[in-house]
């Protein structure tokens, strides 16, 4: 089988979650032995990227044009071949078997204007010409098939993320300006309204707790918030940091907030359950999905109420209202259940099926 991996994502952002889920993806492509592998690359700066050793022998060197992310590959297709992009881009040649992914439609619910309208029309596009579509929950595959009620549900495969083995129980040194269990913890990206950034910091504050933040670095207005909320030295930003840097963060806080209102996956609610760290979550979209009955599922609620009742879990895990060991416990089973290797092996076969 000729599987061809394009690599478009790692020049489009220096980190994120797709650049992770393409980063264990390739790597286990690499190490498979019944593939004829080629991965198109691109120059970037991008932190997964720059861990893989991708082999001359299988590498394209690939020309970044103007608007490459919209634009179908250079290069010229003789036989059958998959090709799978790590961002909705296909190749509209009969030979050629496209898989998509769809790690989330965040463009449809909180996107507006001229961005939401070329996405959507590249994620229609791209759906349309693909021979098989993945979507990363079952929450997922149901809002694709309602936004999207012409694409066959025969096509679509749901695969779920893994969770890397970096993250686990640790007694690794706090590197945080904070006592260990004595602060909050919330990842990933902060500007988008659905991820409830500011609802973390009212929860911070309630708590009268620290909140240690992982994700691009402040802005002025981020500093303002958390200087009103919170005030001086009761916050810390840990920007383009490793895994393992960020297992010792679960490791030490308290819990992770994660109040968004809209995810995919929500692949740091697997990481805090290996790393023994309790998650509180907003019960919605992907989330309960993936945390099963290891983490503080929390009813969705407008802001104000969902601040009530986050603050109000919080305190009964404080308290000991709430069971933390045997939370932690069932967290560490339900994360069992999402391994990379399990993705790709259920992506391997999937290929296969397509490529016949």
């Amino acid at each position: 089988m000729k599987l061809y991996l394009d690599n478009i994502v790692f020049a489009l952002q220096p980190a994120g979650g797709i650049s992770t889920v393409w980063y264990e993806l390739e790597q286990r492509a690499m190490a498979d032995k019944r593939l004829d592998l080629t991965i198109m690359d691109y120059p970037c700066n991008n932190i997964q990227r720059k861990r893989m050793n991708v082999a001359d022998s299988i590498r394209m060197d690939c020309p970044l044009r103007k608007l490459e992310r919209y634009r179908e590959p250079l290069f010229e297709v003789n036989e059958p071949i998959v090709f799978h992009s790590s961002y909705f881009r296909v190749m509209q040649n009969p030979k050629v078997a496209n898989v998509t992914t769809i790690h989330d439609l965040t463009y449809h619910i909180c996107r507006h204007g001229l961005p939401k309208a070329v996405h959507l029309h590249q994620e229609e596009h791209a759906l349309r010409h693909s021979r098989a579509v993945v979507c990363i929950s079952q929450s997922t595959k149901r809002d694709l098939l309602r936004l999207y009620p012409s694409v066959r549900e025969e096509n679509v495969r749901v695969i779920y993320n893994g969770v890397s083995p970096l993250f686990h129980v640790s007694d690794e040194k706090n590197i945080t300006d904070f006592e260990s269990g004595g602060y909050l913890l919330f990842v990933g990206a902060r500007e988008a309204e659905y991820k409830n950034f500011v609802m973390a910091v009212e929860i911070a504050r309630r708590m009268k707790m620290p909140l240690v933040m992982v994700g691009a670095p402040l802005k002025k207005e981020e500093h303002e918030i958390l200087q009103d909320e919170l005030g001086e030295n009761h916050y810390q930003i840990f920007s383009h940091i490793s895994s393992e840097q960020l297992n010792v963060l679960y490791n030490h806080a308290f819990a992770l907030l994660y109040p968004s209102a809209y995810e995919g996956f929500g692949l740091p609610i697997l990481e805090a359950q290996k790393a023994d760290c309790v998650a509180v979550v907003q019960g919605v979209s992907s989330l309960p999905e993936v945390a099963g009955d290891g983490a503080i599922v929390v009813p969705p609620s407008n802001s104000l109420r969902l601040a009530d009742e986050m603050t109000d879990a919080l305190l009964q895990l404080k308290n000991g209202t709430i069971d933390a060991t045997a939370l932690r416990r069932a967290g560490q089973e339900n994360a069992k259940h999402f391994t990379w290797d399990a993705m790709y092996n259920q992506l391997y076969q999937l290929y296969n099926e397509i490529s016949r």
